[in-house]
């Protein structure tokens, strides 16, 4: 599945560009990519990082009603 749709998802499972930001920051101990970062990888300007497509994955996963986790259960 394309980062684009996993954000998608998100985004209409209520998740803002905001609380992505937060929360990717989160499972990297850091800072989060910012608002306007999340918006172009959505509307497909541009791409995610090696370094955020694995904590985005993750987030997909366990927050979607059809993350690929969610499948197997």
């Amino acid at each position: 599945m394309s980062y684009q749709l996993k954000l998608q998802i998100l985004k209409l499972n209520g998740w803002s560009d905001e609380k992505l930001s937060v929360e990717i920051g989160t499972h990297l101990a850091g800072d989060g990519p910012s608002t306007q970062t999340i918006y172009r990888w959505r509307t497909g300007k541009t791409r995610p990082a090696k370094v955020f497509q694995k904590a985005l994955d993750n987030l997909f996963t366990e927050n979607s009603p059809n993350g690929e986790d969610n499948e197997n259960r």
